[in-house]
């Protein structure tokens, strides 16, 4: 029952409301876990949830404010056989009862599969492709999303992720929803106007990031184009964030003689700050759509250089278009110091970034299109005024 699920997972849920059960490959760090994070945290008691991390990592609950309807339930994932895996569904299903399903990304594939005959109301949502989908999709997840997602409604972030699930996936299009991802614009630009992007005129110039550390962010990229840079300006690079590649990557520095120039400083739960001590942000990876970073920089006013990949080139502002390049170290490296040596530029790339971030990715948005999701599956649950 849900009422014997561990105390401290429970944050108030009660019985006698419909429950949205999501499920995710891991309830870590990521865009999709700090997406429903906002949306738990906005829609508070409102609304009921109960979340499900098939790899047992449930960190990403530690930005769950007091409040809100989340139950952590306890999963061990059964690795045996296929038909264990369906029975164990099964059997979470028959406990939780939920109205509502509501799987993220291809690692859930299997819930949808396993609804099928059940035939719970069923939301898909896309963020993206891991290291294995990079350079191209697999034709047979293509297939198997194709045939599973038919009845389901499909959420997707990017018009990127949009085209390939109406061209590819065949998703009906009274079915697809395209909800960029919104973030609270004023709380990481608050400090963004006093803090310019120089802390004084001697001062090297900090480069940043924010990211996990996984083969498909590319890290490896950013700091070859480091090298490069520091050939001809003296500068510092900070990488917040952690992840299987943070060996590797140390390594990798040491290699490059690059390393006392480099600081690794892990995973910061609340990484704002660190937005307003850069000069510049950097993002190099192989597969993005819209990358949750990307909208932060942008709101703390920050030119962002990245590779061009999903939607990125489409979310930052026309005067930042310039430092969006190709997937080379060189072209990576000449942005960089475009970045960090054209205060013109610099400035007006933060700016109008903050200025696009606030007029077109606000969170207020999302939580407006994500309401009309929830009560078109569980149309009697609340009034539309009570959960925008």
């Amino acid at each position: 029952m849900i009422d014997d699920y561990p105390a401290q997972a429970d944050r108030g849920t009660t019985s006698d409301r419909p429950v949205f059960l999501h499920v995710f490959n891991s309830f870590g760090c990521g865009g999709a876990q700090t997406r429903f994070v906002q949306l738990a945290n906005h829609f508070g008691s409102t609304l009921r949830h109960v979340v499900i991390s098939r790899n047992g990592d449930y960190s990403g609950a530690r930005q769950l404010e007091p409040g809100t309807d989340v139950t952590l339930y306890p999963w061990q994932e059964s690795k045996t056989s296929l038909h264990r895996q369906f029975r164990q569904i099964a059997g979470a299903l028959s406990v939780i009862r939920p109205a509502c399903i509501v799987t993220h990304n291809w690692g859930t594939m299997d819930w949808v599969l396993a609804n099928a005959r059940q035939r719970i109301r069923h939301i898909h949502i896309e963020d993206g492709f891991g290291p294995d989908e990079s350079l191209r999709l697999k034709q047979r997840r293509i297939i198997v999303r194709r045939i599973l997602l038919q009845r389901s409604d499909v959420v997707v972030p990017s018009l990127t992720l949009k085209r390939i699930a109406e061209r590819q996936w065949k998703v009906p299009c009274q079915r697809l929803h395209f909800i960029p991802n919104g973030i609270d614009c004023a709380r990481f630009a608050a400090r963004a106007v006093e803090h310019g992007f120089s802390r004084s005129p001697d001062a090297a110039p900090v480069i940043g990031t924010v990211a996990t550390l996984r083969p498909e962010k590319n890290l490896s990229r950013l700091l070859r184009a480091f090298s490069l840079v520091l050939q001809q300006r003296l500068c510092n690079l900070v990488i917040v964030g952690d992840g299987p590649d943070r060996p590797r990557l140390e390594l990798l520095a040491t290699s490059l003689g690059i390393e006392s120039s480099v600081r690794f400083l892990g995973h910061i739960e609340d990484p704002v700050q660190c937005y307003h001590n850069f000069d510049a942000f950097v993002l190099t990876s192989d597969t993005e759509q819209m990358p949750y970073t990307v909208l932060e920089a942008m709101a703390a006013g920050l030119p962002v250089v990245s590779t061009n990949v999903g939607d990125i080139m489409s979310m930052v502002s026309a005067e930042n278009a310039p430092l969006i390049v190709d997937k080379d170290d060189d072209q990576i490296a000449k942005a960089i110091l475009a970045a960090i040596s054209d205060n013109v530029l610099a400035q007006q790339a933060g700016s109008s970034n903050r200025s696009t971030v606030a007029r077109r990715f606000d969170r207020s948005a999302m939580f407006a299109a994500f309401a009309k999701i929830y009560q078109l599956h569980v149309p009697q649950l609340y009034d539309t005024r009570e959960v925008a």
